[in-house]
């Protein structure tokens, strides 16, 4: 019977078969473990097979199913939904809210890409509800192979980068409050330093503001004055007299 992937029936079961792969002994043995599961769990697991969508996501049709059909409480919202297309080998997981938090995109994409993606291609339907029903209900972990590993691996060398570039970060800053705490210490050294200096001077006999060794003037006269202009006198700061500001006692 051909079913419209927008129409289906009310699933009324755990395992839902409309595209007719899989014997009616297996469908009540995993329909009988699901009900189990949920009895001890309060999570609702169901699978439906189609088998095609009719140029529908199947998200479409899980939403479908899920608002008009669904075998879940809406009250609860822990359920999960594997929904696959077998004529064209297409498969997608379905959360509830409440589930969300165990079963993420990533982990659901684990899930299908690691261990039901390879049952479907090859049309091992009922290794899949086999491998779906372990998996979901918590029997056991996926399986890990080289895709995972290098999927870890992956995220160990980025943690590994943030962790160096946040050491780095932390090293720079410490440098930098290092760097000014010494600046600051040289500045105020040479401030005291030179402040002796300015201090030690004016209270020298050969001050330079009132010595008789003035640079401004060897007279008593104002530096300005015509007699002894300091460009144009014998006391010129620039010329070659014994008294100019450069020379020596």
């Amino acid at each position: 019977m051909k079913y419209n992937p927008m129409n289906l029936p009310k699933l009324d079961y755990y395992i839902n078969d409309f595209s007719g792969i899989l014997s009616d002994s297996f469908r009540d043995k995993y329909n009988n473990l699901f009900s189990e599961h949920q009895n001890k769990s309060w999570e609702q697991i169901a699978t439906v097979f189609i088998e095609h969508r009719d140029w529908n996501e199947l998200k479409d049709i899980a939403l479908k199913l899920f608002n008009e059909n669904g075998i879940w409480e809406k009250e609860t919202n822990n359920w999960l939904l594997l929904i696959v297309s077998t004529s064209e080998k297409k498969i997608r997981i379905m959360t509830g809210k409440w589930m969300e938090l165990e079963f993420s995109d990533a982990y659901c994409s684990d899930i299908i890409e690691l261990e039901l993606r390879a049952l479907l291609n090859d049309g091992e339907y009922e290794k899949l509800v086999q491998a779906w029903y372990e998996i979901s209900t918590k029997k056991r972990e996926i399986k890990k192979n080289e895709t995972s590993i290098i999927w870890n691996t992956n995220n160990n060398i980025w943690n590994n980068n943030s962790n160096n570039i946040t050491q780095n970060n932390n090293e720079k800053h410490n440098n930098f409050l290092n760097n000014l705490v010494v600046t600051v210490i040289i500045i105020f050294f040479i401030l005291i330093f030179f402040s002796l200096i300015n201090i030690g001077g004016c209270s020298s006999s050969n001050n330079y503001w009132d010595s008789s060794y003035d640079w401004g003037s060897n007279s008593t006269s104002d530096w300005g004055d015509s007699s002894s202009d300091w460009w144009s006198s014998s006391s010129d700061w620039g010329g070659g007299s014994s008294n100019a500001w450069w020379a020596g006692d």
